[in-house]
């Protein structure tokens, strides 16, 4: 018995301190990940800095925010603040969409600019609305949507006829071919047996009569932004309306987030998914019904179908979930839901069932994970010509928006488990949100194979966005004049929405960075043209840039060559075929292919001029696009 009583009393007083415990190892985590990272990763030993100060500002944090009362903004002006600040809004949607349509092929600082002062007045909305107030929320939520929607389809608008990135020109052939047969074909290889996304829309090409460019957009790009709904319920049903939308907010503001928005491939729709998977598991509000088991184990089979990798991430996470309940329930004496156990047990088994017996991937990720497969998602390296010009300063910058996130994630995290914050959903968002964050850390820096990492960070994101929420609202919280507190929200949301949007990850055509850190996979309607055109009269394999070649790929009667780093290097010398050159990538760094690996390289020459000297014949040159033949 009197075991029993210290044991619990060692339990409270853990449970207690948990929050500031663990502010001291993530101090010491810090420190230490600082020595790592200047081993194995020297460009990112901010991150460790990061960590340091969020664990510190934290300790600083948590005793004012105990006093300090969380008033809101004050609201006692001679005038309507939300009217104005909807003026405001609109008109700064007005001029975002007019500078759009003045623009070429790039949207320009003012518009990056726009999105921001949106974004910062929506989080000033945010945090004064009125408490009693019932249709507010949902024009703050309308509002980041319409903020979300303009960062991902404006880069469509300035691309019409395109595909932004490389995947989805491959995805768009397989939606054409079974819109014209009727039915699933099997040149789609892997993806035979993930036919959700090709179902969505071809389905919507179908129903609305569009191409199959926008029947794309319109399904799988509204799909993602209007699972930001989710994003705003959870957060609402955790902790408050306030910080609901402020979740939604940041994600939908968040650079990997966006890119998934444009990039609209099976991970697209696997993440929205799993956003709803997410709402359903953990919500305290849910009700364990029938029915929402029955939606919940709907929603897990259709991901499962639908994309492997968000599948298997989906999976972690909801172990993870698993754990953070049942440490907690150990812990806090509170029985464990009857829900999660078994809807993760039937998830696991499925997952593995139809990698074993219907794909057959189950070996193919083994031989991956242990090391025996080639590495994934290496990151590509400068070319020898290319690499005294590239800044580190240039990229820790490109890095501030994600920087601020984290360490905003940090406060966050920390301040759940506080003793006023923590029960048993919140807990276990912070433990699935701390574990998910060291196991992509160990992965990323530690293990041989990268499995996929870029993949784990947007779901890394999602999983502490409402930490972020909580993180930034501690601070405000703590600051007690009112014009202290405005003038730290404008300039967080100010700068966070900037970063993040102007980020190369989100915005290849960002006008902040060097060419060298942008890939722009993507092209002009005349480069479009012109690779019909090269389709159209000339008979063999043209040479040319990867991304452009791309625009041949729907005709399986030509196939391009890749231009390589050797052509480069000795002027085209042993060019034998017609060359087709775009002025993209004769201006700008640009993607090669040398013996097997991809090289970030560009021109240190004149290619014109050395193409003219060797008197090659130049066949066609419109627009942006010169094509020579030897």
């Amino acid at each position: 018995m009197f075991k029993l009583k210290v044991a619990d009393r060692l339990t409270s007083k853990f449970l207690n301190r948990l929050d500031r415990n663990l502010a001291i190892g993530g101090i010491v985590a810090g420190i230490a990940a600082i020595f790592l990272l200047g081993h194995f990763a020297p460009d990112y030993i901010s991150t460790g800095v990061v960590l340091i100060i969020a664990c510190t500002l934290y300790l600083s944090l948590a005793r004012r925010v105990q006093t300090t009362q969380g008033k809101e903004i004050s609201r006692h002006l001679p005038f309507s603040p939300y009217l104005l600040s909807n003026i405001v809004f609109f008109a700064l949607l007005t001029y975002s969409t007019l500078i759009l349509y003045l623009g070429a092929y790039e949207r320009p600082l003012g518009y990056f600019l726009a999105l921001a002062s949106m974004s910062t007045l929506a989080a000033w909305e945010i945090f004064s609305f009125p408490k009693e107030s019932r249709r507010w929320p949902t024009i703050i939520l309308s509002k980041i949507l319409v903020i979300s929607l303009s960062l991902r389809v404006s880069l469509f608008y300035l691309y019409p006829g395109s595909f932004l990135g490389t995947d989805p020109w491959w995805n768009s052939i397989a939606f054409e071919r079974i819109s014209q047969e009727g039915h699933l074909i099997r040149d789609i290889g892997m993806y035979y047996f993930m036919p959700v996304q090709h179902f969505i829309v071809v389905t919507t090409s179908y129903l609305t009569g569009l191409a199959t460019r926008e029947a794309m957009i319109i399904s799988l790009g509204l799909f993602e932004v209007v699972s930001l709904t989710f994003v705003f319920l959870l957060g609402r049903d955790l902790f408050n309306r306030r910080i609901g939308l402020l979740a939604a907010l940041i994600l939908g503001i968040n650079n990997l987030h966006i890119m998934w928005g444009w990039l609209l491939v099976a991970q697209t729709i696997g993440l929205s998914l799993a956003t709803l998977i997410l709402f359903l598991t953990l919500n305290p509000k849910v009700p364990h019904t029938t029915n929402i088991k029955m939606i919940l184990i709907l929603a897990i089979a259709v991901l499962i179908i639908t994309h492997t990798a968000s599948s298997f991430i989906t999976l972690v996470i909801m172990l993870l979930l698993y754990l953070g309940y049942t440490l907690f329930s150990y812990l806090s004496k509170i029985p464990l839901p009857y829900l999660h156990r078994n809807i993760t047990l039937l998830f696991v088994v499925s997952l593995i069932g139809y990698w074993l017996y219907i794909t057959n991937f189950f070996t193919s990720f083994v031989r991956l994970f242990v090391g025996i497969d080639s590495p994934l998602s290496v990151a590509t390296p400068y070319a020898p010509s290319l690499i005294t010009k590239v800044n580190p300063v240039w990229s820790e910058i490109n890095k501030l928006g994600n920087l601020l996130f984290y360490g905003l994630a940090t406060i966050g995290l920390l301040s759940i488990l506080s003793p006023r914050n923590i029960n048993t959903p919140r807990f276990t968002l912070a433990f699935c949100g701390i574990s998910l964050t060291a196991l992509v850390f160990a992965v990323f820096f530690l293990a041989e194979t990268e499995l996929l990492i870029g993949r784990w960070f947007i779901f890394m994101d999602l999983i502490l966005v409402i930490p972020v929420a909580l993180g930034l609202n501690m601070i405000i919280r703590s600051l007690g004049a009112t014009w202290k507190r405005w003038c730290t929200l404008n300039l967080i949301i100010f700068a966070m929405t900037f970063l993040m949007v102007t980020n190369t990850t989100a915005a290849f055509d960002s006008p902040l960075y060097p060419n060298y850190l942008k890939s722009q996979n993507v092209l002009k309607v005349s480069e479009l043209r012109a690779a019909e055109t090269v389709k159209t009269l000339y008979p063999g394999a043209p040479i040319m840039d990867t991304t452009h070649s791309l625009a041949l790929k729907a005709s399986p009667d030509s196939s391009a060559s890749p231009l390589s780093y050797q052509d480069i290097q000795t002027g085209f010398q042993k060019v034998d075929a017609l060359l087709v050159l775009r002025e993209y990538i004769t201006q700008s760094a640009f993607r090669v292919l040398a013996k097997g690996v991809y090289y970030i390289t560009e021109f240190t020459y004149d290619p014109y001029q050395v193409l003219d000297d060797r008197r090659l014949s130049r066949v066609y040159d419109v627009g942006t696009v010169s094509a020579y033949l030897p």
